[in-house]
Parts: C-alpha cells; structure tokens; sequence
C-alpha cells in the first residue's frame, strides 16, 4: 500500500532537493587493481658478470 502512495506524486522540479545529489559518481562495490600493476615486467636479459665493476652495487 505504501510503496502505491509513494509512487503517486509528481517528479521532482528542478529546485527541488535531490535524495542521492552524487548520482554521476559511482563507488565500485569490489574494487580491483589498477590495470598497469597487471601488467608483466619486461624480459631483461642478464648481463655477464665480466662488464659489472666489482665496487658498485646492484640495483
């Protein structure tokens, strides 16, 4: 019965204060990682051990 009274009025004019006013942003209800952290690490190939100098560290 209520949700027939409810449904009886006119729409809202334009001065009329919205119920939800952030309609035009959405909240994800399951958040996921941003695509870039997805993506694979490119290939590197590994450097023979004759052109690192002994003193500097590896980074």
């Amino acid at each position: 019965m209520a949700v027939l009274i409810a449904n009886d009025r006119p729409p809202r004019s334009a001065e009329e204060p919205r119920r939800y006013a952030g309609r035009g942003e959405r909240i994800p209800l399951f958040p996921t990682a941003e695509r870039p952290a997805l993506q694979k690490e490119p290939n590197v190939a590994p450097q023979p051990e004759s052109a690192r100098s002994g003193e500097d560290a590896p980074s």
